[in-house]
């Protein structure tokens, strides 16, 4: 078992999310990705992504709040913690990737737990961000799973430990999705 003072696991977490972040920040809307069916008729939904792709975050949150309680679509809940996110307010965005998350929305899930990672906006708790990363993973979104696949990597974290194995199977799983990191990673060590 790895051993990793708390100090050098902060920046481990830190330099593997901001990697992860990057190409999820650089994400354009593309409606040919959009498989939920209530998204696609949601006019608020619609409405509420217009006005976040103009950053008008306030008046997003409106919409996306609406399209999550009245047409009980998860993935509004997300949105909604992008926009508090946007603004500054990481407690608000937690709250609203928390309902994400307990709604099933793997990006939702894969926020919580990254924000549980690294204590920004909740307390730091290990176990419950790589619980949360995991649900996501297992759902299938890429981020999550190259992330949990590069926490196998390191090891080091509550409820991770270090197993090359896992790590493959979670890398693999990414570049199937065309996560290019995860190729590269595979590339470099298979």
């Amino acid at each position: 078992m790895k051993t990793t003072s708390k100090f050098y696991r902060q920046i481990i977490l830190a330099t593997l999310l901001a990697f992860v972040a990057l190409p999820v920040a650089a994400q354009k809307w593309d409606e040919d990705k959009i498989t939920d069916a209530a998204i696609e008729k949601s006019k608020d939904f619609e409405k509420g992504f217009d006005l976040y792709c103009d950053h008008k975050y306030r008046e997003a949150i409106h919409f996306f709040e609406k399209a999550a309680r009245e047409e009980k679509i998860a993935y509004s809940w997300y949105m909604e913690g992008q926009c508090y996110e946007k603004l500054g307010f990481k407690q608000k965005a937690n709250f609203w990737y928390s309902m994400g998350a307990q709604s099933g929305d793997p990006k939702s899930q894969y926020k919580l737990g990254e924000s549980y990672l690294l204590g920004d906006g909740v307390n730091e708790d290990e176990q419950k961000g790589a619980m949360w990363i995991t649900k996501s993973a297992q759902q299938g979104y890429w981020g999550a799973q190259f992330m949990l696949g590069s926490l196998y990597i390191t090891g080091g974290v509550t409820g991770v430990e270090y197993d090359e194995a896992k790590a493959r199977y979670w890398m693999q799983k990414a570049a199937d999705q065309g996560s290019e990191d995860a190729i590269k990673w595979l590339e470099e060590n298979y």
